[in-house]
């Protein structure tokens, strides 16, 4: 994986929606969401690069990709965008990442 190559963002959105039921299936954003960028980037092994890497305009590369894995999530309805600045999965959330042997 080069300094540019972070995982999909489909990978990325499972494995959030996965690291906020772990949090109790809401999480505020300006209160741990850099955590959750941290704790999925430990998860895909990312490297002290990857992590730092700014785009153009000196936002951090990393923390963008995960906001647009989130946004994935909105859009399928797994995540609700009901509160600004609040990240809560929803039924449907829970039960796509639900194991299917407890269906």
């Amino acid at each position: 994986m080069t300094d540019h190559d972070f995982p999909s963002q489909d990978e990325i959105s499972w494995s959030l929606l996965h690291e906020i039921e772990r949090r109790g299936g809401s999480i505020v954003v300006s209160e741990c969401g850099h955590e959750i960028a941290e704790a999925l980037a430990d998860e895909f092994g990312l490297t002290d690069s990857q992590r730092e890497l700014e785009m153009s305009d000196g936002r951090n590369h990393w923390w963008n990709w995960v906001r647009w894995a989130r946004k994935r999530r909105v859009q399928t309805g797994h995540l609700s965008n009901r509160y600004r600045g609040v990240w809560t999965i929803t039924d449907k959330g829970r039960a796509a990442i639900q194991p299917i042997s407890s269906r």
